[in-house]
């Protein structure tokens, strides 16, 4: 079966491997037989388990029914070896072989008692074999775990939870304790059941486990070389096809027919798929094309309204720090700024819509509709704010000013969708929403934060990222006020004395919401002396209080912060 051929762009000879049908019959054939086997012996496994447990349920159910018509004051009096002529003796040995005789699955009972030496010896051994009957006082030697319980007092039925094998053979054996008329312990009764019912069934099962799995393998080894010399001539051609589309040479369809449903449906698949590409050429960036392709969608002008999660970053007095810098040393650095973040954002599914600039604009939950992408976007935020601080490491060893980024994140209802004319299609998103985003990316820069979320995002993801509120405010464009939020970081990564202070400054919060402008000032004079976090936003409120102190609110007012610019 091996033998030489080309790889799939025809100039690069491959002198060793095997045939594609060689291949798929032998993986089949391969993994069919693994997983029977496999599968036979967890399935032996668990029917053992199964039979064991099931034997040792019924033989609780039989020492219970056995134990309860023990007379324990006969037993009592039952001595020693001479004893065994008694009538005590045979009273208990009749009931013990009668017993025996009504349960087939009994191989041994008996009696115990324990010794003042803690030594366990028989009592009642009832047994039809006479000469080899084990008699009063006989002690056993090594007992097993089982029976050493059935002696702790405990008025409770032992089985025990291995086979057991001694001098007589191997069995599973269950205890019993009884009690006399004053409730004292008096002894335990034992019962043996031969373990050559359990080795029954296993083999039974294992007889049944290699017939099936031999038939299935016969089965499989005969499918797999009927299905490979089908699958291996048109897998061949589609896969030529493929090769053509990763080329962008979309413009024949396959003609292909196959009986085989799958590969119908990978037919079909690849005709949709160079539809969609030979619309979405138009459409950058490429994760746009890839998500459109697989929702099997053509580019045409239209929009449609989703709920998404919606990004603004910007990189703070960059204006500034770009007059610093020589343009081409800038492009680069910009470049790998833009990268890094780029890749943070793809990774967390979402993706990237425009660059503005040193900005970036990012959507979660679009086209593709994924769970969680409010979190996914908060996630994606502090990540980028870490990778910040490394580029800030590499741009301090350049001798450049440190870049700051600012985020904005705000969740609901936009208008996405292809937007511009029929030769120039741009996948974007508008309405409130986007320019609310936008705007909390601005708030930053007034209140000293990197990452700031609308109250939208925040009842999201407020079990998984550790927040602040930070002001009420009415933004420019907006008539009704937001609360919003600042993303410190995962809840799991804080120390407890971030924690500590952040719940210092939410209570001092509280004081200034409800008008309690000294105590607000209070607290956020305390907050630097447990650590200097992130004071502005406590210092803007600070300062507000004292002003109130002087000059109070209108009786209307509930904290709201107008902002007039954008």
């Amino acid at each position: 079966m091996k033998k030489n051929f080309y790889n799939l762009n025809n100039k690069i000879k491959l002198k060793d491997g095997f045939s594609l049908r060689f291949t798929i019959s032998t993986s089949i054939v391969g993994i069919v037989i693994i997983t029977s086997l496999f599968l036979s012996l967890i399935t032996l496994f668990i029917m053992s388990s199964y039979i064991l447990n099931s034997l040792k349920k019924e033989l609780a159910i039989t020492l219970h029914s056995a134990v309860i018509s023990i007379d324990a004051e006969t037993h009592k009096n039952i001595k020693n070896k001479n004893d065994e002529n008694l009538e005590n003796f045979k009273q208990i040995y009749n009931y013990l072989i009668k017993y025996r005789k009504i349960n087939i699955d009994i191989y041994y009972i008996y009696t115990l008692r324990m010794n003042e030496k803690g030594k366990i010896y028989f009592v009642v051994d009832a047994t039809d074999d006479i000469k080899n009957r084990s008699h009063v006082g006989d002690i056993i030697d090594n007992p097993p775990d089982g029976m050493l319980k059935a002696f702790s007092g405990k008025y409770e039925i032992f089985v025990d939870e291995k086979i057991y094998t001694d001098k007589w053979g191997t069995w599973l054996t269950g205890y019993a304790p009884f009690y006399d008329k004053n409730k004292n312990f008096e002894g335990v009764l034992a019962i043996d059941i031969s373990v050559a019912k359990i080795r029954q069934y296993q083999f039974y099962n294992l007889i049944i486990i290699v017939i099936v799995t031999l038939i299935v393998t016969i089965i499989s080894v005969i499918i797999s070389i009927i299905l490979s010399k089908r699958i291996t001539k048109p897998l061949v051609i589609i896969t030529d096809d493929m090769l053509n589309i990763q080329k962008f040479k979309i413009n024949s369809d396959l003609t292909l027919k196959s009986k085989i449903f799958e590969i119908r449906k990978i037919i079909i698949a690849l005709g949709n798929m160079k539809k969609s590409l030979r619309s979405f050429k138009k459409y950058v960036p490429a994760e746009i094309v890839s998500e459109l392709v697989v929702e099997n969608k053509e580019a045409i002008l239209g929009a449609e309204k989703k709920q998404i999660s919606i990004f603004f970053s910007d990189i703070e007095n960059f204006t500034k720090i770009s007059e610093q810098i020589k343009p081409e040393l800038l492009s680069k650095v910009l470049g790998f700024y833009l990268s890094s973040l780029t890749k943070v954002i793809l990774k967390s599914n979402g993706i990237v819509d425009k660059f503005i600039g040193d900005s970036i604009m990012a959507i979660w939950g679009a086209p593709k509709e994924i769970k969680n992408h409010q979190l996914n976007a908060c996630l994606a935020a502090i990540a980028c704010i870490k990778i910040n601080k490394k580029i800030n490491i590499k741009l301090k060893e350049l001798n450049i000013p440190e870049f700051n980024t600012r985020i904005g994140i705000n969740s609901g209802e936009a208008i996405i969708g292809n937007m511009g004319y029929s030769e120039r299609l741009s996948y974007t998103a508008i309405g409130d929403n986007v320019n609310l985003a936008s705007r909390l990316e601005s708030l930053n820069k007034y209140y000293k934060t990197n990452i700031l979320i609308s109250e939208s995002v925040y009842e999201q993801v407020k079990d998984v990222i550790q927040t602040r509120f930070i002001d009420l405010v009415a933004v420019k464009g907006k008539n009704k006020e937001i609360k919003i939020y600042e993303v410190i970081d995962k809840i799991s990564n804080l120390s407890d004395t971030t924690i500590k202070y952040i719940e210092l400054y939410e209570k001092g919060m509280k004081f200034y919401l409800s008008r309690e402008w000294q105590k607000a000032i209070d607290i956020f004079t305390e907050l630097p002396i447990i650590a200097d976090l992130f004071s502005h936003p406590s210092e803007i409120i600070s300062k507000r209080c004292r002003e109130y102190l002087i000059t109070p609110p209108p009786d209307d007012w509930h904290g709201i912060t107008y902002m007039r610019d954008k």
